[in-house]
């Protein structure tokens, strides 16, 4: 923490004459409700379950691992009850049958399709967990830069209220001088005129509050008309050391690496197509005769077993294998491209969000030293129109220079809390 320097002598009488400004961020005006305060790390717990978002990704994933699941379960034996009752009249066209078989059925060998499969639906449950990821990660973000939003409006408000309660103070001043016979008509003037606009801008400020709110509650899933009173945020910090690549653990480069997992996957599977496949069929089971005669092609009657070799080996079919492998390929390309795309803009939003958090603490610096000396210069002039020395606008012009030396200190302190946020996004996501 920086080290202020002392107050100079000459405010020494002024502080006594009128209210503290403050040095430290306007902090939010208490609302009439009576809601618990929230915190930012509870608002983001908050977000995580009742976000209307997250439940869709959620379900893709699911949807994926079952998927999964099927894929993984076609390189098992297969097992089924099979059978079936026939019959016909006359009995010199149809015999009447019934049989029920026990049916086992397993792949020997299958040119790796089925493995290729199974390896590809899991890359792409992988990849949709990390978009799963990227979801919750836009659900944190938005709320903190939602936060933040709202407090800055809601300091804003905090800001423009103690600044009217300044204007009437001094316009009271100004009144008292005209009441002794001094000539401060047009000082009047000015002074109700500075005030309607600070009223002016209050009631605009009011409407952004109530925007920021609705803003977060959505994120939050809350109804707009629930109470919502917000913590106060810590003061901007030095930034942490930024080296290294952290982007490279973003859910976002995860995904893309998935993708080309499960297009090399794919493109296994295509060629597993061209290959032998091999399977092995087994049955146990009765097969009675339900009429006298015997049709002249009859499977068989009474119990027993059977065990059947399929085997298969395509060697042309008009061009679909080569058609599949085209499109393997493609996918395979465009999903290494995508990664490249990916990697690229991950580090690039990261180094941006990096260096801005540095830039914009050494902004929040200068600007939380210029609000200081703008209170200060803004007490003096009011201490000497008060003593009779100065003029109003002076006073006005030092009123101004306050008001928006404070708003200044708390964009930047937004800025701030919104890079924090990015670089938090990209890097320890």
């Amino acid at each position: 923490m920086r080290r202020r320097t002392p107050t100079r002598s000459i405010l020494g009488v002024a502080l006594l004459l009128v209210p503290a400004l403050g040095t430290a961020p306007i902090s939010a005006q208490a609302r009439a409700d009576s809601g618990a305060v929230l915190t930012l790390d509870e608002a983001i717990a908050e977000a995580r379950r009742a976000n209307a978002q997250l439940p869709l990704a959620s379900l893709d994933v699911q949807s994926a691992l079952a998927r999964s699941e099927q894929a993984r379960g076609a390189l098992y034996p297969a097992l089924s009850l099979d059978g079936d009752v026939h019959g016909g009249i006359p009995q010199k066209y149809a015999s009447g049958d019934a049989f029920v078989r026990l049916l086992a059925r397993a792949p020997l060998y299958e040119g790796g399709e089925l493995r290729a499969a199974r390896d590809r639906s899991d890359a792409e449950a992988q990849a949709l967990k990390a978009g799963y990821r990227v979801a919750v990660r836009e659900v944190d973000y938005a709320v903190r830069a939602d936060y933040g939003r709202v407090r800055r409006a809601e300091d804003g408000l905090a800001l423009r209220r103690r600044g009217i309660e300044r204007l009437r103070s001094y316009l009271t001043v100004v009144q008292s001088r005209e009441a002794s016979g001094q000539g401060v008509g047009s000082d009047l003037l000015r002074t109700r005129q500075r005030l309607a606009a600070a009223q002016a801008d209050l009631a605009s400020l009011r409407r952004e509050v109530n925007d920021a709110r609705m803003a977060l509650d959505d994120v939050l899933g809350r109804d707009p008309e629930a109470p919502l009173r917000l913590a106060s945020l810590a003061s901007p910090t030095p930034p942490a050391d930024t080296t290294g690549q952290p982007w490279l653990a973003t859910p976002d480069v995860a995904q893309s690496a998935s993708r080309i997992h499960a297009a090399e996957a794919g493109l296994r599977a295509a060629r597993g197509g061209r290959k032998l496949h091999v399977d092995l069929e087994a049955d146990v089971g009765a097969q009675p005769v339900l009429n006298s005669d015997v049709a002249l092609l009859n499977n068989g009657r009474g119990g027993g077993g059977e065990l059947t070799l399929f085997f298969s080996l395509p060697f042309w079919d008009g061009g679909v294998f080569r058609g599949r492998m085209a499109e393997a390929r493609a996918t395979l390309d465009q999903a290494h491209r995508e990664q490249t795309v990916v990697r690229r803009a991950s580090r690039l939003a990261w180094t941006r969000a990096a260096r801005a958090l540095g830039d914009l603490y050494r902004e929040y610096e200068a600007r939380d030293r210029a609000a200081d000396v703008a209170r200060d210069a803004y007490l003096q002039t009011e201490s000497l129109y008060r003593g009779g020395q100065g003029s109003s606008l002076d006073v006005l012009d030092a009123y101004d220079a306050w008001i928006q030396a404070n708003q200044d200190r708390l964009d930047v302190i937004y800025a701030y809390r919104v890079a924090e946020a990015d670089l938090d996004r990209w890097g320890n996501s």
